[in-house]
Parts: structure tokens; sequence; C-alpha cells
């Protein structure tokens, strides 16, 4: 599918160029972070050098993927370079002078995977208590649950933070 021509490609000169359009699916599962079904296009050059053919790409991909922090399903979207050298050894022995770009596509997403993959950058996220959607309602028990559980009110109580003239007036008091 995402396969370029490079036939005879380690026979042309040094710094010799050859420019590729990809557009399409690529079908695999990724993790369980992308679905099975990756619509990916972008640019890939080829550059001959010494011995060797520098294959470099910029790709755009979108999938379906679940929020990290709300569970709903979205379409994710983000960009990726990656750059391979393949020995004129490897491109002698290609099958009819075509190298697939799949797995270099598929590694370049992996290593560059967020951590957290969110359906937007304020997302609030589930209710560890009752499991209710933050972004659609706020609910009481977070914020019970803040109060009687939060491990800074220690540091309140003993006023960390704040300046000498301030502990003195609260000692005053």
């Amino acid at each position: 599918m995402f396969e370029i021509d490079l036939k005879d490609f380690f026979r042309e000169s040094l710094g010799s160029v050859r420019d590729f359009q990809i557009s399409g699916i690529l079908q695999k599962k990724i993790q369980p972070f992308l679905t099975d079904k990756l619509k990916i296009s972008g640019s890939i050059l080829a550059t001959r050098q010494i011995d060797s053919a520098k294959v470099s790409g910029q790709i755009e991909y979108q999938t379906q993927a679940k929020c990290d922090r709300c569970q709903k399903d979205f379409t994710y979207q983000n960009f990726q370079s990656f750059a391979r050298e393949i020995s004129d050894e490897e491109l002698r022995h290609l099958k009819f002078g075509q190298y697939s770009l799949s797995d270099d596509i598929i590694e370049s997403i992996i290593i560059n995977k967020p951590i957290v993959v969110v359906c937007k950058a304020d997302c609030l996220g589930l209710c560890s208590r009752c499991g209710s959607d933050l972004n659609i309602k706020s609910c009481n028990c977070q914020q019970d649950e803040q109060i009687k559980n939060n491990p800074f009110k220690v540091l309140k109580r003993n006023n960390y933070g704040s300046t000498k003239k301030e502990n003195l007036k609260s000692q005053n008091r």
C-alpha cells in the first residue's frame, strides 16, 4: 500500500532526489491506542548518498481513539516525521524495486505516541467516585472528597509557604 519505487536508485549519482506523495488507509492494529484503520497522507523524499539512500518523510494521520480521561471515542489527528537509511545492498534486493514504508510509519507513530491521549486539552474526565462525565456536569462527591482527603491541608495548618510577617500575624490572633 505505502510503497515507493526505488528501482535502480542505487545506480543514480550522489545527491539524486526522488519525491513521492502517499495517501491511503493503513489497516493494522497498533496497540490499544489506535484502531485498525489509519488514514495517512504525506510526502516522502529519497536522497542518494554514498553506499545508501536516505528515505525521510512527513506524514499526517487520523484514526479513531478513546480518550484516556473521559473514555469517549474521538478522531485523533497527528503529524509525524521519520527517516531511514537503506543500504545499496538492501536497494539491490528490493522486490520489483518497491520499498514498503508501512513498518517505518507504524514505528514512528508508536515511538511518538503521547503518554496520555485526550479528546481535548481541557477534558475533565470522569469522577473517580461516581463515574459522572465532568465535561457534562459536575458532581458533589468530588468536592466533598477533595475537602476530606486533601493531602495538602496539613501544609495549610502549618502555614507552609507563608512569609514570616504572615506567620507572626496568624500566631498573634
